[in-house]
């Protein structure tokens, strides 16, 4: 497995905002013989497992085997591929037929960097194996987030210093842990909030130590994208409440400007791809500080989003 795949399978895999991961098909994935139709209903990346339908046919007809596989190499005979489900539970009925759910032990982000297909066999009076295209580059096969559809909450987390130039001696050198931000996406920009824990380091020449809780309000573009990498521009309002033992409690503030290099998931066609998917970041920015004369300010961050 490479370092690519396994970054796609995190960010992919991971929970958003404490709520379900799944993905829905834009448009009806569907096999069908004679009178049996199965359908897929959505992807859950956290648990690796995929939800069909059965509808029609006989009613002792249940679905007792799952294979996804890439559509260019399939890996051995029909419904008998290598990458098998490895349990179907049925999961309830509603309108469209009794509902099954397949769980993977593979990474399903791995298997879908690829064009896929899905077999489901289908057991009762007359077995047989339905195939459905899955996944790829075209518009009916393309997914959106169950809830959220393409403009969906992202989550994420930085390591950021700060270094004042030609600043009085009010200011020093600072770093911020950013433990939790969230926003979402309003295409094709996406605003969020970040807040953490920070310190400013005081030396002979700065003595002004503080303890910090940084708070960044901020707004992001995209203005160029290609398939591994991103350029990013934002914009921010810094709020930096300090705590030093000499002065008490003061707010420091300031508008800032960015630039980030991001460097993008593995593609996964028909998933969520390009920044949506994640990213991970080195942002570069240049702010101004209030009050006590003001400093400006200029900073470099780690981000993963």
């Amino acid at each position: 497995m490479t370092c690519g795949r396994r970054a796609a399978g995190l960010v992919l895999s991971a929970a958003l905002l404490g709520c379900h991961q799944y993905f829905v098909p834009d448009h009806p994935l569907r096999g069908v013989d004679s009178a049996t139709t199965v359908e897929v209903r959505r992807v859950d990346f956290r648990k690796q497992d995929v939800e069909v339908a059965l509808s029609g046919g006989s009613p002792s007809a249940t679905v007792d085997g799952a294979w996804l596989f890439a559509s260019g190499a399939p890996d051995g005979a029909p419904c008998a591929r290598l990458a098998a489900a490895s349990s179907i539970q049925p999961t309830g009925a509603d309108g469209g037929g009794a509902i099954y759910t397949a769980r993977f032990k593979l990474h399903l982000a791995e298997v879908l960097q690829v064009p896929s297909t899905l077999e489901v066999r289908v057991d009762g009076a007359a077995p047989r194996c339905l195939t459905i295209p899955f996944s790829g580059e075209t518009a009916e096969l393309k997914w959106s987030w169950q809830q959220w559809g393409d403009d969906p909450p992202f989550v994420n987390r930085a390591f950021r210093l700060w270094l004042p130039v030609n600043a009085n001696n009010r200011y020093a050198l600072s770093s911020d842990v950013m433990l939790f931000g969230i926003g979402r996406w309003w295409w094709p920009l996406r605003a969020g909030v970040n807040t953490g824990v920070g310190t400013n380091w005081a030396t002979l020449g700065h003595p002004n130590g503080a303890y910090a809780v940084p708070v960044s309000l901020s707004v992001q573009g995209f203005p160029l994208v290609r398939r591994e990498f991103a350029l990013v521009l934002g914009a921010s309002y810094e709020l930096r409440p300090n705590y030093a033992s000499e002065a008490g409690w003061e707010l420091v503030h300031g508008p800032a400007a960015h630039i980030e290099l991001a460097r993008l998931p593995v593609h996964v066609p028909g998933f969520a791809t390009g920044p949506r998917a994640g990213m991970i970041g080195l942002d570069f920015s240049y702010a101004r500080w209030l009050p006590n004369g003001g400093a400006n300010v200029v900073g470099v961050a780690l981000s993963l989003n």
